[in-house]
């Protein structure tokens, strides 16, 4: 159970979007030149962003989980 659902469920949802424009960000990069270390950079930052993601949507779950 969750404690107050609609400030969770907002933030829930404030993270989806700060993952997506950040992926948006990430895909305009254009990486037609990078290579070797530069690309390997690029692919690291999606990774990063992704595990950030998952990271603040457990954080905020257990935050807001009713303990019984």
């Amino acid at each position: 159970m969750i404690a107050n659902e609609e400030k969770f469920n907002e933030r829930l949802k404030r993270i989806g979007e700060l993952y997506e424009e950040g992926k948006d960000c990430l895909f305009e990069i254009p990486t037609g030149q990078l290579h070797g270390k530069e690309m390997k950079a690029y692919s690291r930052l999606f990774d990063i962003l992704v595990e950030l993601r998952d990271i603040a949507a457990v954080s905020l779950k257990a935050n807001h989980e009713i303990k019984q």
